[in-house]
């Protein structure tokens, strides 16, 4: 309804994943009102209303704030993010999408999401090395977008203790993954410039703005 080609589930499963999942929150009383008065409704209206409902608790612009800037490793609407990735880069290649049965594969063995940059600096890890000021800057950007990928976790496992730049470049590590995305990312930066701080900043940026496209409250 309204000219917009998303069929109702996909217009929850916007709702969904900016509010309750990114946002964190569960506003039950603007949800009750919106579903008592569905039987006096169209579906028009219904879309409408959950429309306004997500610009009023994750417009566009906090959206991608969030998405850029805040520590998002533990929200739960990461791994849904972090697929939509995968979906995009297997576009831009043109090659064939995920089916079903492929994600089921991938769910079955056990679907992580991996750090780029360890969650732990350590003794082993000079964050200034890669571009963060002190151990305690590093600490406020691990947990970000840009620094996360989806990996089968058995990669995930074998990348324990392995610097950066041996997980993007040894061939039993990232470019093992049956995942593109994650291949995408080693491909870019194996034997070039460090995957650091600025890298980190861009991707966050580039992945949030990439989100807002792919659950847009109205449809353009």
């Amino acid at each position: 309804g309204n000219g917009d080609p998303r069929t109702l589930m996909e217009i929850v499963e916007m709702t969904d994943l900016r509010v309750f999942k990114i946002r964190g929150t569960n506003p039950q009383a603007e949800i009750f009102r919106i579903t008592r008065d569905l039987h006096h409704h169209n579906v028009d209206w219904v879309l409408q209303q959950l429309q306004a409902f997500c610009a009023w608790g994750m417009p566009d612009a906090m959206m991608v704030s969030r998405l850029s800037d805040e520590d998002v490793y533990r929200n739960p609407a990461v791994q849904r993010m972090l697929l939509e990735e995968e979906v995009k880069v297997r576009a831009s290649l043109n090659v064939p999408g995920l089916d079903l049965s492929e994600i089921k594969n991938l769910v079955g063995n056990g679907l992580t999401v991996e750090h780029i940059l360890p969650q732990d600096s350590g003794n082993s890890f000079n964050p200034m090395a890669y571009g963060f000021a002190t151990s305690e800057e590093y600490m406020q950007y691990v947990h970000r977008l840009g620094n996360l990928v989806l990996l089968e976790s058995g990669i995930n496992s074998a990348c324990k203790n392995h610097a950066v730049e041996a997980k993007m470049s040894r061939p039993n590590l990232y470019l093992a993954s049956s995942l593109r995305a994650v291949k995408a990312v080693a491909a870019q930066f194996a034997g070039n410039a460090p995957f650091g701080k600025s890298a980190l900043l861009n991707r966050s940026k580039k992945l949030a703005e990439m989100m807002v496209e792919r659950w847009p409250i109205r449809y353009q």
